[in-house]
């Protein structure tokens, strides 16, 4: 299925695009990188007014998203306490959760769509934030409207968490009847410390089917080139962002102009200027609460997740992390390679290293994702990293994932980077055109 961009959705994609588009309310819950968000946008864009809730982190990329992925032109994320307002038709709005008022306004569009991003955020249901929601989903749904849950981990301690995920799209009980029902059918019972749960009973995923759609990357791994890449927008506070400016200024002025945006210039006329350097520093550790947030939600998912940088900062921070291990060049080598088979043998829920020091000789194909928080100026570098977990005894799909700053400095570096490890890519091996395409 096409798009209004170049790119194509998988098979599996278009069969969850269809699964949304025959429901006024579900739940995907496909895993971690398999495309959620594209599914939703594309069964969304039919003109219809689209409201999106997400974090807050995350509302820059939903507006890249839509403008990759649907034909909508009016995008606005909405910012600040009093901002919520309902879309109008052909308008898509994304707001966080945070947004969300005590009060909604009267005027309620016909047939909106509603998204909720990493729905198991209402896993409470007594929480303000749920009960908000759940107003936003009813009124929604009485004016012939959708509501559409997007989260890979719909249940993330306990099954009461998937009752709460379906109860803030209304639809609960369409799938269970009751709370009665709903523990009987999980084997629930009653301790002093709250509700227990033996495990579902036979029947429990038919019953899911007409409402909840989970695919898995084995299951769907015909489908996937060996290896995407994608990219996660980072916030800037002002300091960094006029930090940034500042240099990209003193950049123009040295004959790196506007109108050479996006050219593969080469690397010493930037990664040689110290201000360039000093400001990538500031830069990776700017990106470390959005990196933070990102292994949270892997741990969540219990998806094991390599982290790369070229610089000590973000790797240092997740040092002191439970069941996590770093390398860098301070670490001995034959406790590096203790650390790789810990990670390995799924002792440790992820590893992080800096470029040179993780980059070359370990083998990390227990996980499917790494994380760039910035790249080394040499792209061999950069592509040896990549591959840690392109090796032999990988059966995933394997996602590479950049966290890039909302400047035009850090976009330039980053497509600078992305081109120059593309072309080793092209120059060492022969490879298909669809094993470098970018499909999220």
């Amino acid at each position: 299925m096409s798009t209004s961009s170049t790119i194509e959705l998988f098979p599996f994609q278009t069969e969850g695009v269809q699964f949304l588009r025959m429901r006024p309310a579900a739940l995907l819950c496909d895993e971690m990188g398999l495309g959620k968000t594209a599914q939703a946008l594309v069964a969304s864009n039919n003109g219809d007014p689209t409201l999106i809730v997400c974090p807050a982190s995350l509302k820059s990329n939903w507006a890249r998203e839509v403008k990759q992925w649907t034909s909508n032109p009016a995008v606005e994320i909405l910012k600040g306490k009093g901002s919520f307002r309902w879309p109008d038709p052909g308008e898509v709005l994304i707001t966080n959760y945070e947004l969300l008022p005590e009060k909604m306004p009267d005027e309620i569009p016909l047939c909106v769509t509603v998204i909720a991003d990493e729905a198991h955020y209402l896993k409470n249901r007594r929480s303000r934030r749920s009960k908000l929601f759940e107003s936003v989903a009813w009124d929604a749904r009485i004016r012939g409207g959708r509501v559409w849950l997007l989260t890979g981990t719909p249940i993330l301690n306990s099954p009461m968490d998937l009752w709460n995920i379906l109860a803030a799209a209304g639809i609960h009980k369409k799938v269970f009847g009751s709370w009665p029902e709903f523990t009987r059918q999980f084997g629930g019972y009653r301790t002093k410390f709250g509700w227990r749960f033996s495990g579902p009973r036979p029947g429990v995923r038919e019953k899911l089917n007409d409402v909840m759609l989970r695919r898995t990357r084995k299951e769907v791994l015909p489908d996937l080139p060996p290896m995407r890449w994608t990219t996660m927008d980072v916030r800037l506070s002002d300091l960094v962002q006029n930090e940034c400016d500042k240099v990209w200024e003193s950049l123009m002025e040295a004959g790196l102009n506007e109108s050479r945006i996006g050219e593969i210039i080469s690397l010493e006329s930037i990664g040689n200027i110290g201000e360039v350097s000093e400001l990538r520093k500031l830069l990776a550790a700017a990106k470390i609460p959005d990196l933070i947030r990102l292994v949270d939600a892997y741990e969540d998912a219990e998806e094991p997740l390599v982290v790369f940088s070229a610089h000590r900062m973000p790797i240092d921070i997740l040092s002191d992390r439970k069941r996590w291990a770093v390398i860098t060049g301070d670490t001995p080598s034959a406790e590096r390679g203790r650390l790789v088979q810990d990670f390995q043998a799924g002792r440790l829920r992820g590893i992080a290293g800096t470029i040179n020091a993780m980059g070359v000789g370990h083998t990390l194909t227990h996980a499917a994702h790494v994380v760039f928080v910035d790249r080394e100026w040499v792209p061999a570098w950069n592509r040896q990293a990549e591959d840690r977990i392109m090796r032999i005894g990988q059966d995933r799909g394997c996602l590479i994932t950049d966290l890039v700053a909302d400047h035009i400095l850090d976009r330039h570096v980053y497509n600078i980077l992305r081109k120059k490890t593309t072309l080793v890519k092209y120059t060492l091996e022969e490879f298909r055109d669809d094993d470098i395409l970018t499909r999220s």
